[in-house]
């Protein structure tokens, strides 16, 4: 037997010897069978020339201490190299992967929610993270595993089970831990420690912020505490910049200066460390992020860049596949190319106007974005290739509102879908949306019809944050009121004209205006709310149409001075304290021959009388022409396309008023036709040839903006679009009114247009920190230099300082 066994081991290696002679290979053989609890639920298979493994199935493994049943793979342990445990596995059986000497590797599916007693005492496994799905870890599961470096436990295990989970692990180094509030965090003892018996103080991960919580359960007896994972200097000039990452994933750059640009991603010293990087918090003082800085940080999801950083290096963002928000420093010069290159959860960028440069392929295959945002209003900078979407118009480039005209004549943004940026826009209506406002450029668009809704104070106006912003208005035709404290407080608008078919303005609507100076009301109005202009210091003259039957109280300032109204007879309001108490003297003008009705309703208390609207009488004097002889001012106004009717001396139809006759108006071309049409009154008293005056609205460079004939002694109003004076190299414009002060036509006039100037800054210098400058005798250590017409302006904390 024993020579035949020989000749068959002989006979054995022959075949051996022949395979490999013809460039054959022998398969390294493969174990399998049944590890399930239930039997074959669970199977196993192991390849012993890799060492690897593999579990397979569902639901628990068997347990094998204390069964009498020796683990299927027995036999091979020490070929066992690692172990794979699929998705679906929720329970590790007992004793199942004991004194494997040679098994350095485990993966633990996130189904687990067991591991049995000994599971893996003894092994060589160097770390292993715990899912967040396990509620229990028998005792000494990882005993005397002296290979053991690194252990993660997960937030879920809010109490330690079992003591002695990890005893006799004499090389732990670190341990992360995810409690991070007291009442999860358990307190750590002998008795009752995953722990128990360590021989060092391991390093003890705790969540950012957390130390002192768990110092006061005791973990410092055996644990040496740190939230700090990584940390080094990062700076182009070694350790002017430094760099340390927390246990909460935030990697924080603080210093000041330039940061080192890295020949290749893997020289960032925290690139062992970059799935770990969620956030990234740059302070103050640094001026640049490097090349290739924090390339492939595949789980990074947000960056914020103080304003001292001007530079963002090429593909300093490449491939942060999780990146979806950027906050770009205000004054950033340059992004360069391919900075943001495959950030495929990008969403939105804001570009800030400081940005002069921006390289090639800067965005490319961002597939995500969908809007830019930039605040250039001049010189708009040419950039057609820093994306790649196919159409760009799937991309919105969100542009200042009056500056949408130059991007769209811009090549390398108009195929973009533009949208103008508001300062603020939103709805304003009674019903919600039946009314929208926009502010651009200090221009308060109202849009709509119907009601404005009324404001219970005026910091509930939605536009209220931006009062200061506002100087002009513009409201619909189809507006019917203004809401109470719509405008009031917006110190900067100088001029209302409220259109026709408003009916009533609410209360405190106007009030507190310090400059609003003209208001136009139309004859659609009947109610004017309680302080609707009160405290408006600018507000010196006012006209109430007839058509308004109601005024609350202290409705105007006291520094009203006049105010014109047209009621007659039994229309004539009561007055009832319309003006603030202290107001007196105000001059009130009124229709002719209404002192008495007047003073009867209680005016006098309050106004001087000056009788300049007078009561009229009126007819007909041929066909096509009427006649009207305003009695109080003796005015005979003649008016229509046809012929006068000849009359006979003393039967012509004002021959009864004939002696209150001081002044003749007859329609414009038509001199030489009355002069011999009325000769009794020319040589007498003389003609007005027109009833009607030209009135002109003109821009500051005489541009005609609008030209209108206007009925004699009524108040002119502008009705195109808002005046404009282009920005020029020293300031900018804001239209403020006109110029003269519109009043009653009496004779052909001219309004120019008139501009509020303020200064623009042409130069922008930083003066750094330490660095001192002397101008008039003060001296500014840090800030913003400004240069104006070639003066210097410091600008520091916002106060400018000559």
């Amino acid at each position: 037997m024993a020579a035949r066994n020989g000749c068959l081991y002989r006979l054995m290696c022959v075949l051996l010897l022949g395979v490999y002679a013809l460039g054959g290979t022998v398969s390294a053989a493969t174990y399998s069978g049944n590890c399930g609890a239930d039997g074959d639920n669970l199977t196993w298979s192991l390849n012993t020339s890799t060492g690897v493994l593999t579990i397979s199935g569902t639901g628990e493994m068997a347990s094998y201490y204390g069964t009498g049943t020796p683990r299927p793979w027995e036999s091979y342990i020490a070929s066992i190299k690692s172990v794979i445990l699929p998705e679906g596995i929720t329970a590790i059986g007992t004793w199942a992967f004991r004194n494997h000497t040679s098994l350095a590797t485990v993966n633990l599916p996130s189904t687990l929610t067991n591991i049995g007693s000994q599971a893996f005492c003894a092994t060589a496994i160097t770390s292993v993270e715990i899912p967040s799905s396990l509620t229990g870890i028998n005792h000494w599961a990882f005993k005397d595993c002296a290979s053991l470096t690194t252990v993660r436990l997960p937030a879920s295990i809010a109490n330690l089970p079992t003591p002695g989970a990890f005893c006799g692990c004499t090389s732990l180094q670190e341990v992360y831990v995810l409690w991070e509030t007291a009442d999860k965090i358990p307190t750590c003892s002998n008795s009752s420690n995953f722990f128990h018996d360590l021989s060092t103080k391991p390093k003890l991960y705790v969540p950012c912020g957390t130390t002192s919580l768990y110092q006061n359960k005791g973990w410092t007896s055996k644990f040496t505490l740190t939230e700090v994972v990584a940390n080094g200097t990062c700076g182009a000039n070694g350790d002017n910049l430094t760099w340390s990452l927390n246990t909460c994933g935030v990697l924080t750059i603080s210093g000041t200066g330039a940061m080192v640009d890295f020949e290749s991603e893997a020289n960032a010293p925290w690139y062992s460390e970059r799935e770990s990087i969620l956030s990234i918090s740059i302070a103050t003082g640094a001026t640049s992020i490097g090349n290739r800085a924090f390339c492939r940080c595949t789980n990074l999801l947000s960056v914020t860049m103080p304003n001292s950083v001007t530079t963002i290096g090429g593909r300093a963002f490449y491939r942060c596949y999780a990146l979806n928000s950027v906050t770009m420093s205000n004054l950033l010069v340059s992004i360069y190319s391919e900075a943001f290159h495959h950030c495929a959860s990008l969403t939105s960028i804001t570009i800030p106007s400081s940005v002069t440069r921006i390289d090639w392929a800067s965005f490319f295959n961002c597939d995500a974005l969908t809007d830019i945002f930039v605040s250039w209003t001049e010189n708009i900078p040419n950039w057609a290739d820093i994306t790649n979407k196919n159409p760009q118009s799937d991309i919105t480039l969100h542009v200042p509102c009056n500056a949408i005209g130059l991007y769209e004549k811009t090549s390398g943004w108009k195929h973009y879908t533009l949208q103008p940026v508001y300062t603020s826009s939103g709805t304003c209506g009674a019903n919600g949306n039946n009314l929208t406002y926009i502010l651009c450029d200090s221009v308060l668009t109202i849009s709509g019809t119907g009601a404005m809704m009324d404001w219970e104070t005026e910091a509930d106006v939605p536009w209220n944050s931006y009062r200061g912003d506002i100087k002009s208005i513009s409201l619909p035709e189809g507006l019917t009121n203004i809401g109470r404290c719509a405008f009031c407080s917006c110190d900067n608008l100088m001029q209302v004209i409220i259109p026709s078919g408003v009916t009533s303005i609410g209360r405190a609507a106007f009030s507190g205006n310090q400059n609003l100076s003209s208001v136009t009301i139309p004859n659609t109005v009947t109610s004017i709310g309680m302080n609707a202009f009160g405290s408006n210091r600018s507000l010196l003259s006012l006209i109430i149409p007839s058509s308004v039957t109601a005024i609350g109280t202290h409705a105007f300032s006291r520094f009203l001075q006049d105010l014109y109204v047209s009621w007659t007879g039994t229309d004539i309001l009561t007055y009832t304290d319309q003006f603030v108490t202290q107001a007196s003297g105000i001059k009130l003008h009124i229709p002719c021959g209404t002192t008495q009705g007047y003073t009867d309703k209680g005016w006098n208390a309050k106004c001087t009388f000056l009788a300049e609207l007078p009561n009229t009488v009126s007819g007909t004097c041929g066909e096509g022409v009427s006649w009207e002889l305003r009695a109080c001012d003796s005015i005979l106004t003649i008016s229509g396309e046809g012929e006068l009717a000849e009359y006979a001396v003393g039967e012509e139809p004002w021959h009864e008023y004939a002696d209150l006759i001081d002044t003749i108006y007859v329609p414009c071309g038509k001199k030489a036709y009355y002069q011999s049409a009325l000769p009794d009154y020319a040589e007498r008293i003389g003609y007005n040839w027109c009833d009607q005056y030209v009135i002109d609205f003109v821009n500051w460079d005489g541009e005609l903006l609008q030209s209108s004939l206007v009925d004699r002694e009524t108040m002119p109003s502008y009705n195109g679009t808002m005046p404009l004076r282009e920005t020029d190299e020293l300031y900018k414009y804001t239209f403020i009114g006109w110029t003269p002060k519109v009043e009653l036509a009496t004779d052909d006039a001219t309004y120019t247009a008139t501009y509020l100037q303020r200064d623009k800054f042409e130069a922008i210098e930083d003066v750094e920190s330490g660095e001192s400058r002397v101008k008039s005798q003060k001296i500014i250590r840090e800030g913003v230099l400004y240069i104006r017409r070639g003066e210097k302006i410091y600008t520091v904390l916002g106060t400018e300082t000559e």
